[in-house]
């Protein structure tokens, strides 16, 4: 299951943006980010995993404990129920997240003054890498 919150976390971190720009005049110079880097080392990443993990791992919990008290039926709905319950969950914090993100990409693109950021896969060379910056500023 941590590599289908990985996913979800990532592609939900894909759809952020292919490029942002940041102003006017600097839209010759290209920034890259490595978006697996940033949700493997960026804390705020780390811990939106760890808090779905828990969530998930909480909800498991409950519906074990309900298995016994409850038809196969009302078992199979209360499942059905707690996987929804999760994936709201995770959205939402990955929304949270994503507004993170795009805020501390917005700021680090002004101040290296680039005028687009792309992820680090559509620019095969060149470009500033601005992953570090991103993963320090993602506390």
């Amino acid at each position: 299951m941590n590599l289908k919150i990985r996913k979800i976390i990532t592609g939900f971190s894909l759809v952020v943006m292919v490029g942002m720009i940041a102003g006017c005049g600097s839209a010759d110079r290209v920034g890259t980010v490595d978006m697996n880097q940033v949700m493997e080392k960026a804390p705020a990443a780390q811990k939106i995993k760890k808090d779905i993990e828990n969530k998930e791992n909480q909800k498991q919990q409950e519906l074990s404990a309900a298995k016994s008290q409850l038809s196969p039926a009302e078992y199979q709905k209360k499942e059905q129920q707690v996987q929804q319950e999760i994936q709201i969950y995770a959205t939402s914090m990955q929304r949270q997240f994503q507004a993170q993100l795009e805020s501390q990409l917005a700021g680090i693109a002004k101040e290296k003054k680039v005028g687009i950021v792309v992820y680090k896969e559509a620019a095969p060379q060149g470009g500033i890498d601005v992953t570090p910056e991103v993963i320090a500023k993602l506390q």
